[in-house]
Formats: C-alpha cells, sequence, structure tokens
C-alpha cells in the first residue's frame, strides 16, 4: 500500500520535470536577435574554422549556390549555423538574382540553430 501511495508523487515529480526541460536552454534561447554577416556552406565553414576570416573575405556566391549540407552565418568572428528550414529559405534567397551573400537577419537561435524570422540582402 505504501508503493502506491508513492506512485502518484513521483509520477508529478517526473511529469513536472519533463514540462520544465522543455523550456528554453537560456535566458536568450527563442528570443528574436539581429544578425549582420555572411552567409557560407557549412561544409565549408567548417573545413575552414582555423581561417575562417580569410576564408570568408574569398568565399562567393558561385560555392554557396552549389552548397547541399545547409548554411551558417559568419559574424563577429562567429559561425551560427541555420536550421533546416531556413536553409531552404537561404537557398531559395541564394537563387534570386542579384541577391548576395552578405545578409541582416532577424531570427531566433533554438537548440544552438538560427531560424530565420526575416532575411534581408545586405548590411541594413
Amino acid at each position: 500500500m505504501k508503493a502506491s501511495k508513492m506512485i502518484i508523487p513521483m509520477l508529478a515529480i517526473l511529469l513536472g520535470g519533463c514540462t520544465f526541460s522543455l523550456g528554453p536552454k537560456s535566458e536568450s534561447e527563442g528570443t528574436e536577435r539581429l544578425y549582420k554577416g555572411k552567409i557560407i556552406d557549412n561544409a565549408c565553414s567548417a573545413a575552414h574554422k582555423d581561417d575562417i576570416n580569410s576564408f570568408a573575405q574569398t568565399y562567393d556566391k558561385e560555392k554557396a549556390v552549389q552548397c547541399t549540407l545547409g548554411y551558417c552565418l559568419y559574424f563577429n568572428r562567429t559561425i551560427k549555423e541555420f536550421d533546416s528550414e531556413s536553409n531552404g529559405r537561404i537557398a531559395e534567397y541564394l537563387k534570386r538574382s542579384g541577391s548576395t551573400l552578405t545578409v541582416t537577419v532577424i531570427a531566433s537561435e533554438t537548440e544552438g540553430k538560427l531560424h530565420i524570422i526575416e532575411l534581408k540582402q545586405g548590411i541594413q
């Protein structure tokens, strides 16, 4: 009988813990922020992480359009990957005539990846 009385409080603790863990991982997670930087594909950013600053200066749209592994944003010597939905938006954006790799992005961050709210060409 004691065991059955213990089950309900234990379930409440477990379920309460699950609910708590579904929230943001940090105070800034999920908050919209403004980012200004350059779109680079994930494969190239990983291959050039040690010399990313000089690599970013020579990276061009032709290389980015060929990407199939997703994209990241390089800004302030930082690299942040985009989530899968945002990668689709970037791929479509890059197909447009006149689009550039230098962008201004309003995005939220979830699980370490950027989710685009708004994407604008150039530094605004």
